[in-house]
């Protein structure tokens, strides 16, 4: 039934704790090595920003992107893409402000620079229609408390089929 929701296969979908450890899974599975960086915005949840933080002690160049005024900038986001970026972390729907990002257009940006776009769902499934193969989302993460109108202590994680098959998990 997730899978139908979000426009996935239902191999392609990974029951979990919470929001948090699907974000936490996908950041420790994808390969990332001194000089490569990802970007996130600063106005994203702690538990998004945290989780990529957290990649600092490994070497990972992790670029906080700030827009004026405390918004969500799309475009701000797309200025800090370069051809070392292997991941782009952001909200389906902002926490803080509420704002949509084009996902279909930051999508295509990240793959023309070799990147993953790993997605914080849990504000927005449920709430907005959202199909992640549509969208070209690699990555998402996603608790049940929000808009699925479920209890605390689920959640689950979108992979794309292709790219799961190259993760290698951190814990069995």
């Amino acid at each position: 039934k997730i899978a139908t929701l979000i426009g996935a296969r239902s191999g392609e979908i990974a029951f979990t704790k919470n929001t948090s450890e699907a974000l936490n899974i996908i950041a420790q599975c994808v390969p990332m090595a001194p000089g490569d960086n990802l970007v996130v915005h600063a106005r994203e949840h702690p538990n998004n920003l945290h989780t990529w933080l957290h990649l600092r002690s490994k070497g990972v160049d992790v670029r906080v992107v700030e827009s004026p005024g405390g918004d969500v900038r799309q475009e701000d986001i797309a200025s800090a893409i370069d051809s070392s970026t292997r991941i782009v972390a952001v909200s389906a729907v902002s926490y803080c402000t509420g704002r949509r990002l084009d996902l279909k257009t930051l999508a295509d940006l990240c793959h023309a620079r070799g990147a993953l776009l790993v997605v914080d769902g849990v504000q927005a499934v449920g709430t907005v229609r959202l199909n992640v193969a549509d969208l070209g989302i690699d990555a998402m993460a996603c608790g049940p408390q929000k808009g699925l109108l479920c209890t605390h202590g689920i959640g689950f994680l979108y992979c794309r089929e292709d790219l799961a098959r190259d993760l290698i998990p951190v814990y069995a």
